[in-house]
């Protein structure tokens, strides 16, 4: 899954992750570089994250930055999960563009694909 996420609001990541946490005993993101994008994995009969590294990594389906981005491999951290009656998408994702039209400086528009 793709989720936008910055290096100073990451907040629909880990609300994404958390939730998929719910149905996965152990969800990770790897950072897709040069992107604001985060990718997160779970890899069915793949738990740990070594595993999933090097699953990416020699994976010839995908493209080389994305095997490229493998070593980024990490825990996505705890947060308040997505439910029906809170799903606060759109709220998270303005917040990220708020940032931005606050204070351009504070996000790296060179990694904006």
């Amino acid at each position: 899954m793709n989720v936008p996420a910055t290096e100073t609001n990451d907040a629909l990541l880990g609300s994404i992750g958390s939730s998929a946490k719910k149905s996965f005993a152990s969800v990770y993101y790897i950072s897709l570089s040069p992107s604001t994008n985060k990718d997160n994995y779970r890899l069915k009969g793949a738990n740990e994250q070594e595993e999933i590294r090097y699953k990416i990594s020699n994976d010839a389906r995908l493209p080389s930055y994305v095997r490229a981005s493998a070593v980024t491999l990490a825990d996505i951290r705890d947060a308040k999960e997505n439910t029906d009656d809170l799903a606060p998408v759109e709220a998270m994702t303005h917040g990220m563009l708020l940032d931005f039209l606050l204070d351009p400086g504070k996000v790296d528009v060179s990694k904006l694909v």
